[in-house]
């Protein structure tokens, strides 16, 4: 019995060892999430525009084509608590800071009251959020929670194991800017029915929890652009056709009573919304699926975005 608990003590040792190794070793090789943090801390004293928020900006607005120093750190499946909490740490040391843009959610307007659109031909859309939350809290320090670390190897999706013989261009996904492409070449054939909105009922209550916690999180960001001078930018991007059927017009309106509510609290952040959801510019071929742009796509959004940022430069 002896020499078995001895025998067991040595191999927890060992693939103890061994699992904090990876673990740590892991740190060494960048991907999006640290390449974004770094750039940002790197560019603190440049960035003039910055887009935040997540896969909606990440894959559909360009830095490249808005120019004057901006930076795309939204990242796929981000919680709002995430770009919250980048306000508050960072925006003050933001010396040249003009515009944050964020995007807002139609789909997190169901606070509680909605299901999944039996449309939609994604499986486990909520699987992700530990890998999104041990992410966020190792390579950009981000803690939200009560706990200080979320171990990658037990709680992320991501292939993080390849990183280990990984070109920087696979291990880190996006642009020198931000940005992620979206391949209309890569596109799949039932594009119109992924990420569809999901069902809302809307005779039902709102749940308060659920509403304070998004708006609540939308306020720090506000208020940490007030504290600067930089001006919110909120914007509904482009939505194809499949996605605009299934739009419930009273989610809609809780949304103006949302944005109306931001301004009244925090009259001074220089609060402006952007709708572009309804924009039939946009043809099948500017999206990925039924709400996220294509390359192209997103090339059009950008140049016809890029006069709304341009012109706070000037005004700021």
């Amino acid at each position: 019995m002896k020499k078995f608990l001895q025998y067991s003590a040595t191999y927890i040792i060992i693939v103890t060892t061994v699992f904090v190794s990876i673990e740590l070793t892991l740190l060494l090789f960048l991907n999006t999430y640290s390449y974004k943090r770094d750039y940002l801390e790197k560019h603190i004293n440049e960035i003039e525009i910055l887009l935040m928020g997540n896969s909606y900006v990440e894959e559909g607005v360009r830095p490249d084509i808005i120019g004057n120093n901006c930076f795309n750190i939204a990242i796929s499946g981000r919680d709002i608590v995430y770009d919250s909490e980048i306000s508050k740490k960072y925006f003050k040391m933001m010396k040249k800071l003009k515009v944050v843009v964020m995007p807002l959610d139609y789909s997190k307007f169901e606070f509680g009251r909605g299901m999944q659109n039996p449309k939609d031909t994604r499986k486990n859309i909520d699987a992700m959020a530990d890998t999104y939350r041990c992410m966020h809290y190792k390579y950009m320090n981000l803690h939200v929670g009560g706990f200080w670390y979320w171990s990658e190897l037990l709680n992320s999706q991501l292939n993080y194991m390849s990183r280990f013989w990984q070109s920087r261009n696979k291990s880190v996904e996006c642009d020198s800017l931000g940005y992620i492409k979206l391949e209309l070449a890569k596109r799949s054939n039932d594009w119109e029915n992924r990420a569809l909105p999901p069902i809302v009922d809307t005779s039902l209550d709102i749940d308060e929890e659920l509403f304070e916690y998004y708006y609540q999180n939308f306020l720090t960001i506000a208020e940490s652009c007030k504290v600067v001078g930089a001006r919110f930018l909120i914007i509904s991007t482009p939505k194809s056709n499949s996605y605009r059927k299934e739009i419930n017009e009273v989610v809609q309106m809780e949304i103006a009573k949302f944005i109306e509510k931001l301004k009244v609290e925090c009259p001074e952040s220089h609060i402006q919304y952007i709708d572009f959801t309804y924009d039939d510019s946009f043809e099948a071929n500017d999206f990925n699926d039924a709400c996220h742009l294509s390359d192209r796509g997103a090339v059009k959004f950008s140049e016809k975005l890029r006069p709304c940022l341009v012109d706070s430069l000037l005004t700021y």
